[in-house]
């Protein structure tokens, strides 16, 4: 049986430009025999397949055989697919629908098979993958919009036919903060105020490990082992004829174990390792096939990200294993997400936005489930923040932010919100094709001891103040430390004070919002500082 203590939680951040399933495999048509893809998989965690299937007045199943992202055969046959009802409101409602368990990076010529299915008509949408394992807990609830005509019928009966309307899924994650597995966060609320591809990095300047190099010495050794404590490394391919893969063998720098992984391309490319090397082994790089190529490869302690408001905050594609059922719920968007802190608890991120559906991955006839079929993703090795890892600045707009410490504060809660608007198009599918956003706010709420009034009077005059919260992390390398700093210019608009005869101290509590300020370009800033999420994060 399955069990919940096993459940796992991923995500992929979509593409921009392409959010949500796209329907672009295969087109709406009759079935065939055999059929090749209109478009291949794009995603670059590899596709999740939906298939569709209308009309069928005989039993059958769909084939699709191609490959996945490390070049190895990818072959997945869907259940038997039973008769359609046709008794049903619409046929989109009736359709047999199937999310495949194997992920694609290619479909190969006539890759699509059937067999059966007489009189039915297909389409094939495509989803990406998770990319990285969030440790969090997770809430995905499908929600399906119902109406029932209130009608003179000669019936006493109120409910004759009850249809469906629209559907989505109501998404809510919650996670203690960590300095790398939160960076899903600001880009969902956010986006980038950097190229997000070309984050800057630390060291300015990416250390060089091994200059160019031919692969066909392979095993090769690093000519400059990574700087104390350790790096992340980055691996650029260059002249390659074919795909291939590089094995790094070494030593993780968290954990002082032997740690090896294999980075597979797709030919010519950038790429990054998973892991964090304090040490890479002599004739530890081991390649194979990246056929007359080069390889190049430099080391980092982390990467810098700036983030300012946005109405292009980026969406996502989520799966989650329950225990039971494994689930996939595409174009997921967030509106509105808090940052909570106390000195003596943990730091807490909580989200809240919507989905286009909650999509069941695999057969839904198993009984009993007890198998996850969402992706095996590597355990991220970030350790979480503590309340207390925080420091609080207050300066006047004269100051730089970040220059005057204020002691008095015990608790807070930033609040963003991005409002959001999905819209459903008359296409003739349930689930919503576009979110559209509101204009962006972001409050602030804290506790602190109140020793004196200058806070009172910021609030008695309506002024407005940087205040600086950072919250840090461990040292990665040459005194740099991982943090996470938002910037707010912030006006006071509530400040009561309680005084309590048996009370341990006289309190005050600060309510306010960000006001834009041209000095830092908008209602807050953030910064994520020396982050090992490498710059494909996103992509």
């Amino acid at each position: 049986m399955g069990s919940p203590a096993l459940g796992s939680l991923g995500l992929a951040l979509e593409p921009q430009a392409t959010p949500g399933e796209l329907v672009n495999i295969l087109a709406y048509s009759a079935v065939a025999a055999t059929a090749s893809a209109a478009n291949q998989p794009s995603y670059s965690t590899g596709s999740r397949l939906h298939i569709y299937v209308y009309g069928n007045t005989a039993t059958g199943t769909v084939t699709v055989a191609g490959k996945d992202i490390n070049g190895n055969a990818a072959t997945e046959t869907t259940p038997t697919i039973p008769i359609m009802v046709t008794t049903g409101q619409n046929q989109e409602v009736s359709k047999f629908d199937y999310v495949t368990t194997a992920t694609y990076a290619s479909i190969n010529t006539s890759g699509i098979t059937t067999t059966g299915l007489t009189n039915s008509n297909i389409k094939i949408g495509q989803m990406p993958s998770a990319k990285v394992l969030l440790p969090a807990t997770v809430s995905i609830e499908k929600t399906v919009g119902d109406h029932s005509p209130v009608e003179f019928r000669a019936l006493p009966d109120l409910h004759t036919h009850e249809i469906q309307t629209s559907t989505k899924a109501d998404v809510t994650i919650e996670q203690t903060l960590y300095p790398d597995s939160s960076m899903w966060a600001p880009y969902m609320i956010m986006n980038s105020a950097t190229n997000p591809t070309t984050p800057t990095t630390t060291p300015g300047s990416a250390t060089v490990l091994l200059a160019a190099t031919a692969v066909s010495g392979s095993p090769l050794s690093l000519t400059t082992q990574p700087t104390a404590p350790g790096m992340r490394l980055i691996l650029v391919i260059v002249s390659a004829s074919v795909l291939g893969t590089v094995v790094i063998a070494g030593t993780d720098a968290r954990t002082g174990e032997a740690v090896t992984e294999t980075i597979a391309g797709s030919t010519n490319g950038t790429f990054y390792s998973a892991n964090t090397y304090s040490g890479v082994n002599a004739s530890g790089l081991t390649i194979t096939g990246f056929t007359s190529a080069t390889l190049a490869i430099t080391g980092v302690f982390g990467w810098n990200r700036t983030f300012i408001p946005s109405l292009t905050p980026q969406s996502a594609s989520v799966e989650f294993y329950t225990g039971t059922d494994s689930v996939i719920a595409p174009y997921t968007c967030l509106e509105e997400l808090t940052f909570e802190f106390d000195s003596e608890k943990d730091l807490k991120v909580t989200s809240k936005g919507i989905a286009q559906d909650r999509l069941i991955i695999g057969n839904r006839t198993t009984n009993p489930m007890s198998t996850s079929q969402v992706n095996t993703l590597a355990q991220p090795m970030d350790p979480p923040l503590a309340g207390w890892q925080c420091q609080v600045y207050l300066d006047p707009l004269t100051n730089a932010a970040g220059t005057t410490i204020f002691g008095d504060m015990i608790s807070g809660k930033i609040s963003i919100k991005v409002p959001l608007k999905e819209i459903y198009k008359l296409d003739g599918n349930q689930y919503f094709n576009i979110v559209y956003r509101k204009k962006i706010s972001i409050d602030f709420e804290g506790k602190i001891d109140y020793t004196n009034v200058l806070q009172m009077e910021a609030f008695r005059q309506n002024t407005k103040q940087y205040l600086y919260i950072i919250f840090t992390s461990r040292t990665v390398g040459a005194g740099a430390q991982q943090s996470i700093a938002i910037t707010i210019p912030l006006k006071i608009l509530k400040f009561p004070v309680s005084s309590k005869p048996d009370g341990d101290y006289v309190e005050a509590s600060i309510s306010g919002i960000g006001e834009y300020d041209p000095g830092i370009g908008g209602s807050y800033k953030l910064v994520w500082a020396n982050s090992q999420m490498p710059p494909n994060f996103n992509l």
